[in-house]
């Protein structure tokens, strides 16, 4: 089969409207918490975490396809953004600093309830009129808070208290569950009930939905309030629905009808009440529920007047008139309509952040990893914004008038380090914190890409940009998103055939994702589906071959981007070796969490004092890191798996394979150094295992501007105390790093260079 052909993705170049890979310097929001005005004319979103509003013109424009918007932008240069009617307004404003989520609107479309949260005062519940005025809190005391909504007559406002948050803090963590609260303000939030989710009031007001998991089932129930404010709240329970696949169940307004998300897709159905929990899905018995979205439906929502549902899907907007789907409302038709495939751009443009300014660095020993000896002895490097304008001797390279001197001399400067395989995790419930420490951690030590092959998409892609824009301290962060899984969970790949599989990397792409994680898909054909449908779309794919050695084989020969995790085998042999050196996939081993023994992580553990490490410890809470660390297994060396492994990378490597580095975000940013010690470990020379670390990842994931010090290159490059070609364990010693042309101080991650500031505490700083 012919591979994958890498795209080329240049991580400087960022467009979104739809989500495509064009040649501009744009960033757009991705849209989440997305909802529509009750009379349609506005909707209302989250993005670079703010709320915006867009008016919806009568006769929108319809958002352009994926391969529509990619040929147009390739036809006029690719310098021309999408037109966008009535471009979205950030409504919040003036409302301070802090990021704001889940706008939703009042019955009367006159006010937006929405939740903020700030590192430093922790989270609100606030009020706004869509056109930015009458802003006020509604909950004042700190916590936090998300899916607020009103009641039908605008009195009450019913919202979630979600537990405390490794990523965001620990403290309000002892109050989590469904409250009501009058929208004056004029009392303290009362509690309904303990667990659940995603509360909306009913027809009635009386009641109050939420959606709670049951016996590992997904069931909506109400539970009656009368008088919200008396201590009858949250009794009469009734469970209305329930579904072993549903991951979002929304009744209409008038409590006629229910939308539901099941396997990415969305429905809809009549409400019946039958006085007893209906088993809801697709294929109901005696109740016709019918499908109305082609590719995805997230965030569900009525009409006020409950006639139409809408969803969106990354950056575009649907719709669905009932009368489309259910011929017996309106007698003009004959038949339902197919599913919506096309919806309204909503989206925007804002430029990538960027550093102005020059900065030249001189005097260094420079590592290149480019092709070639790869080293100048003493060298100078000049930046120019982001990028690298000059590089190379020092007695040749002239340091422009005005730019700031940096005298590296006795130093050794190397490119960013690139995690290929890095889970960074990310706050819980949506709520997204403003400084994140294990994007920190990774920038500390060094790690200036990272790519995550399983994250919740909506989080990661919404951190991801605000990295991007400038509003949140990190590596650059790419990932798959949300697993195509091929197990039984509600969050399953349904693959039978390749319309399905374009369906599903349409679905990802759309979200953010410029790659996808093909992950438990036991059918081959199923992931040759993958492979071709990503090759259409101009995305990559990781897979993971479950420990399984053939599964691995049929994945490199199909033409996968990727073999993720160790090959699970203790040698390799020329057949293996060969497949792997001759292809184009490239091998990820993951000696940190290698198959067949113990692995990696364990021998650091059992070498070295991890709960000494001022870095680490500086970036990740202190009970993270004892946990992992001081009740350490002890064993003998040989008995740790991760050598075998390691010298397995080293024999693809030299028969012309590419071997990359990837920590899996065990300890974030230490790991990766750990990594390429190890691979340093099987056989692999110190300038080896830094091109795995650096410049393979960049060929692997199709980055072309990263990876390498070469001029015209984007600037991410870390500067050491010591010679990692002396010793590769003085890769740690950092005490500077550069990501997209701007400086930090590597101990404390304040910015320095023609930019200085101090970062954003984190959360245990502060306590």
């Amino acid at each position: 089969s012919a591979l994958i052909q890498h795209h080329g993705y240049d991580p400087d170049d960022y467009w979104y409207t739809p989500a495509v890979v064009c040649p501009t310097v744009r960033l757009t929001g991705r849209e989440r918490d997305v909802e529509t005005s009750p009379d349609g004319s506005q909707v209302a979103y989250g993005a670079l975490g703010h709320i915006y509003v867009k008016t919806l013109d009568s006769s929108p424009e319809p958002a352009r396809s994926p391969s529509e918007a990619s040929g147009a932008a390739r036809a006029s240069g690719g310098g021309a953004p999408l037109a966008v009617i009535n471009a979205p307004k950030r409504i919040t404003g003036g409302a301070g600093p802090a990021f704001e989520f889940d706008p939703s609107w009042s019955r009367d479309g006159q006010w937006l309830v929405y939740t903020t949260w700030s590192d430093a005062d922790y989270g609100r519940v606030r009020v706004m009129k869509p056109d930015g005025g009458g802003a006020r809190d509604v909950v004042t005391a700190p916590g936090h808070y998300t899916e607020p909504s009103f009641s039908p007559d605008g009195k009450w406002i019913v919202f979630r208290i979600a537990g405390a948050d490794r990523s965001r803090g620990n403290l309000y963590d002892d109050t989590s569950g469904i409250y009501v609260v009058p929208t004056d303000g004029s009392a303290a939030p009362r509690l309904v009930r303990e667990g659940g989710s995603d509360p909306l009031f009913d027809h009635t007001g009386k009641r109050i939905y939420v959606t709670d998991i049951r016996n590992n089932m997904t069931i909506l129930l109400s539970v009656g309030i009368g008088d919200p404010s008396s201590a009858l709240a949250g009794s009469d329970e009734v469970v209305h629905f329930q579904s072993d696949n549903a991951t979002q169940i929304v009744p209409s307004p008038d409590g006629n009808w229910v939308a539901f998300a099941e396997r990415w897709h969305a429905f809809v159905a009549p409400f019946p009440r039958t006085g007893r929990p209906i088993d809801l899905s697709p294929t109901m018995a005696g109740s016709p529920g019918a499908r109305i979205s082609k590719d995805a439906g997230f965030y569900i929502h009525w009409s006020g007047n409950s006639r139409k549902v809408y969803w969106s899907t990354g950056p575009e907007l649907f719709s669905r008139d009932l009368g489309r789907t259910f011929p017996f409302l309106d007698q003009g038709l004959e038949k339902a309509d197919e599913p919506e495939a096309r919806g309204v751009a909503i989206g925007f443009t804002v430029k990538s952040d960027a550093p102005d300014g020059t900065i030249a660095l001189v005097g260094a020993r420079i590592i290149t990893a480019a092709d070639g000896p790869g080293v100048i002895d003493n060298g100078t490097i000049v930046i120019e914004g982001n990028r690298i304008t000059a590089i190379g001797p020092s007695r040749s390279v002239a340091v422009p008038a005005g730019a700031k001197r940096i005298d590296v001399a006795g130093k050794t400067i190397m490119p960013g380090i690139i995690d290929v395989h890095g889970h960074v995790g990310g706050e819980g419930d949506g709520i997204l914190g403003q400084a994140s420490w294990p994007l920190m951690a990774n920038l500390a030590f060094g790690v200036t890409t990272t790519h995550d092959p399983s994250n919740d998409s909506a989080t990661i892609f919404s951190n991801a940009e605000l990295v991007r824009a400038g509003q949140k301290l990190g590596p650059r962060v790419y990932s798959t998103g949300t697993i195509l899984y091929g197990a039984e969970t509600p969050f399953k790949a349904v693959i039978d055939n390749y319309e399905d599989a374009l369906a599903t990397l349409r679905r990802q792409k759309a979200m953010g994702a410029f790659s996808v994680k093909s992950y438990n898909q036991q059918r081959r054909d199923v992931r040759q589906m993958i492979v071709k449908a990503a090759r259409e779309l101009q995305m990559e794919v990781v897979p993971e071959g479950g420990s399984l050695l053939y599964m691995n084989e049929s994945m490199v020969l199909d033409g996968h981007t990727t073999i993720e995790h160790s090959l699970p085998v203790p040698k390799l042999y020329k057949d293996v070796v060969t497949l792997l050196g001759k292809s184009r996939t490239g091998y990820t081993p993951t000696l940190i969490v290698g198959y067949g023994g113990l692995s990696g992580e364990f021998y650091w553990y059992q070498n070295t004092n991890v709960w000494e490490n001022q870095r680490l410890l500086t970036f990740t809470p202190r009970e993270i890191v004892d946990a992992r660390s001081r009740r350490r297994i002890m064993a003998a060396e040989e008995d740790f798996n991760h050598v075998l492994i390691a010298r397995g990378a080293k024999q693809i490597l030299d028969a012309g394979g590419l071997v990359q580095l990837g920590a899996h975000g065990q300890l974030q940013g230490l790991g990766a150094h750990w990594e390429m010690w190890m691979l340093q470990q099987g056989g692999m020379t110190n300038l080896e295992a830094i091109r795995c670390a650096t410049i393979n990842g960049a060929k692997a994931l199709g980055l072309e501007e990263i990876g390498s010090l070469e001029k015209g290159k984007l600037a991410d490059l870390i500067v050491l105390d010591r010679n990692p070609l002396e010793n590769i364990r003085n890769s740690e010693s950092l005490t500077m790093v550069m990501v997209n042309g701007r400086l930090y101080e590597a101990k404390t991650l304040n910015e320095i260079g023609n930019h200085p500031r101090p970062r954003l505490p984190l959360w245990w700083e502060k306590q």
